[in-house]
């Protein structure tokens, strides 16, 4: 009885055609099993489901977890003259991150840009899905550097973790990072944090100086 009831289940979950022309194939009495299209049954997905949860319940219990950390930040500024508050426009932006793990920074990201006729710019951030750990090494560590300036101004330079255009050169190798460092002005005055602290890269403004002539 077991048998017959699994087997009127297999016959309602199953769609008996004739090859893929999508046609009936009455005359078979028993057809290949290439001519079977069984439809997915929910407990298939549910099946599915909770060997993700108990994945997710095993790696948590070795000390490990997965989830969408975030490896880049949101870069949303608005760039503006430093004396009278007029936007910039066409003011151009590096933006590079690397995790502090990357010493060379050979995964790293690079984005050049220039700012929009009101002076905003806005680069979006990431996150990254993986199997993390709470250890050294185990979790993402972003590192950004952040350069913007525009022609006739000095330009803002920011170094999350103390880098310097210099400190960049020195260990970066990747000749698209070297061409965008290179591309900086010397002048960098208006980097001065009283004038731009770090919280204004996000949603705030940043002041650039003119050119010392």
């Amino acid at each position: 009885m077991p048998t017959d009831l699994a087997e009127a289940g297999d016959q309602l979950s199953c769609v008996i055609q004739r090859g893929l022309t999508g046609r009936w194939n009455r005359r078979a009495a028993s057809p290949p099993a290439a001519q079977r299209l069984c439809v997915r049954r929910p407990e298939a997905t549910l099946s599915r489901i909770a060997v993700v949860l108990a994945l997710g319940l095993l790696l948590s219990v070795q000390g490990c977890f997965v989830a969408p950390l975030r490896v880049a930040e949101t870069l949303d500024v608005t760039v503006v003259d430093a004396e009278d508050g007029a936007p910039i426009r066409d003011a151009t932006a590096v933006y590079f991150v690397c995790d502090i793990h990357d010493f060379q920074c050979r995964h790293a990201t690079l984005v050049r840009t220039t700012s929009n006729a009101r002076g905003d710019l806005k680069i979006r951030g990431r996150r990254e899905w993986g199997v993390w750990f709470p250890v050294p090494g185990g979790l993402p560590v972003p590192n950004h550097f952040i350069a913007i300036w525009a022609p006739g101004y000095s330009a803002f330079v920011f170094g999350q973790y103390r880098d310097t255009v210099e400190s960049i050169r020195r260990r970066v190798p990747r000749q698209d990072v070297l061409e965008a460092l290179d591309s900086i002005p010397s002048d960098r005055s208006s980097s001065d944090p009283s004038l731009n602290p770090k919280e204004e890269l996000r949603g705030g403004k940043i002041r650039l100086r003119k050119e010392a002539t």
